[in-house]
């Protein structure tokens, strides 16, 4: 893995983008599981799914600044 240098404000502002893709994640997964219409849900299963993207990506970013972060898969 290739590693890179970033500033701490740029590590902070990953992790705190981080932090809200795996809070935004969970919101959907709940969503998901609350509704009945199938159209709605395949919509919010998209959405879950490009947010795991994101998720993954960041932990990608972070992992090459040399910051190990644990992998949190809603669903």
């Amino acid at each position: 893995m290739v590693q890179f240098n970033m500033s701490e404000i740029e590590k902070l502002q990953l992790r705190h983008s981080l932090n809200i893709e795996q809070v935004r994640a969970k919101k959907l997964a709940g969503y998901v599981d609350a509704v009945h219409d199938p159209a709605l849900k395949g919509l919010l299963n998209q959405m879950h799914q490009m947010s795991q993207q994101h998720i993954n990506t960041l932990n990608n970013l972070l992992g090459q600044a040399g910051i190990m972060q644990t992998q949190v898969t809603y669903f």
